[in-house]
């Protein structure tokens, strides 16, 4: 009996050793289990509490809400809201989709300082004969330069400066460096160009993408520069100063509609003559044909831009560089007894810029639009149209054009050097004036 005895005890804390273990790796694996579920509820949060990038149209807003387009601080209250992948591309830089076809010359001498590339300019291709000289007077003072498209990236480095990924789409030309980071001395002081002379015109420019109806952006076939003495003040206009930013049309939707204004900014369908079939503020879906061609150049979508030529000066006479808003340190032409001038509180008369962006005139345009148009879901397609231009021409190659072409009234075209001063007879080494890449491009998510 007493055997029997220990033998149930024996029995019975072998069942209560049993029990307990069995208890403490349930109480193990239940704790381990909260801890794991814990663990993934607080990641959930925490990438659910990290804002994700948001844009509103070119005012720096950043909000955290993707779920909604309506927006009180974007235009008109609504805007599109783009994933943190759309506004940062995979890419270190910040800058994708390079041009495929601009070749090694283009960056050959991307980290040379502007004294450097001043010192070699006669001596290493960026400068060739043109034993013509330039190509006629005509009195009002222009000069011309061919560029292809760089890159593109979600920088702007007017708006804004340092903010990585801030903006909508842009494509730039120019300085092949051109981001967010752009300093006026990192514009003159390295980067190659896309432009005709490569670094002796490290200017940066910019404008919206232009996406078709399949949100593939649409490489222009050529890209025209166009400074010309506008008023014909050629004699008063001065160089446009190194650092100088400009910004040219409205994000948030344009309303001139005078044709050939020289302050407008629109689309047009020509031939590179003056006998239009469209002109509007919207990209129509096809061009119509020319009633005549009598120029015999093909027909193209244009989009034409306009800066402004009168700056603000400083108390020593020397010209405003920039502002708070990125526009009241200039001014377009005024009229003033019948006559073009610039404004009294913008008395720095300047050549003027146009940029003339051409594409194949016999496509079908319908849903094409620019990146800023959908920043705000009511403006009609391509309404949105402007530009920035950001001032990196070396300096003695922008005052040997504007005093020997614009000042003399001459005409001067494709980057040809006008006479005098050092570079006579020479024009800026040419670059093939067509893009031939790939196009469209798929915009990297």
């Amino acid at each position: 009996m007493i055997e029997k005895n220990k033998s149930k005890r024996k029995i019975s804390k072998h069942v209560q050793s049993l029990r307990e273990k069995t208890s403490f790796k349930t109480r193990i694996l239940i704790v381990s289990t909260a801890f794991v579920l814990v663990g993934v509820i607080i990641l959930a949060v925490s990438k659910a509490a990290v804002p994700v990038i948001s844009i509103q149209p070119e005012n720096g807003t950043k909000s955290p809400n993707i779920a909604s387009v309506q927006d009180g601080t974007a235009s008109n209250g609504s805007a599109v809201k783009f994933s943190k992948g759309m506004v940062m591309p995979p890419s270190a830089s910040g800058s994708f989709l390079f041009n495929p076809t601009l070749g090694a010359r283009f960056n050959q001498y991307t980290n040379d300082s502007e004294a450097v590339v001043t010192q070699n300019l006669t001596s290493r291709g960026n400068l060739e004969s043109n034993p013509s000289g330039v190509n006629n007077a005509n009195g009002q003072g222009q000069f011309r330069v061919f560029c292809q498209y760089s890159h593109l990236n979600y920088d702007d480095p007017i708006v804004f400066p340092g903010q990585p990924g801030a903006a909508h789409l842009h494509m730039y030309w120019g300085n092949t460096k051109a981001d967010a980071s752009t300093t006026t001395s990192s514009l003159l002081n390295s980067g190659g160009s896309s432009c005709e002379g490569y670094e002796a015109n490290r200017t940066a420019y910019w404008m919206p993408a232009l996406l078709d109806a399949n949100n593939k952006v649409v490489i222009p076939k050529d890209i025209l520069m166009y400074y010309k003495s506008a008023a014909n003040l050629n004699a008063q206009t001065k160089p446009m100063p190194q650092g100088l930013k400009m910004i040219a049309g409205n994000s948030t939707g344009n309303s001139l509609s005078t044709p050939n204004n020289v302050n407008g900014i629109q689309w047009e369908c020509y031939t590179g003559s003056l006998d239009y079939s469209y002109q509007g503020q919207t990209i129509p879906n096809s061009c119509p044909p020319k009633p005549q061609n009598t120029d015999g150049f093909p027909l193209n979508l244009v989009a034409i831009i306009y800066f402004p030529s009168c700056v603000k000066v400083n108390a020593d006479g020397s010209p405003v560089l920039d502002s708070a808003d990125h526009k009241s340190h200039l001014a377009y032409f005024i009229s003033n007894n019948g006559k073009l001038a610039c404004p009294s509180t913008h008395p720095y008369i300047m050549p003027q810029l146009s940029y003339h962006i051409s594409w194949p005139g016999d496509g079908n345009y319908t849903g094409w639009h620019l990146s800023s148009d959908r920043m705000n879901t009511t403006l009609p397609n391509g309404s949105s149209l402007h530009a920035d231009w950001y001032n990196g021409w070396n300096k003695s190659i922008i005052d040997h054009w504007t005093g020997t072409c614009i000042n003399l009234g001459q005409n001067c075209s494709a980057g040809v050097m006008g006479p005098g001063n050092g570079y006579s007879l020479q024009q800026l080494a040419r670059i093939p004036t067509s893009y031939t890449g790939p196009n469209p491009l798929t915009v990297p998510q």
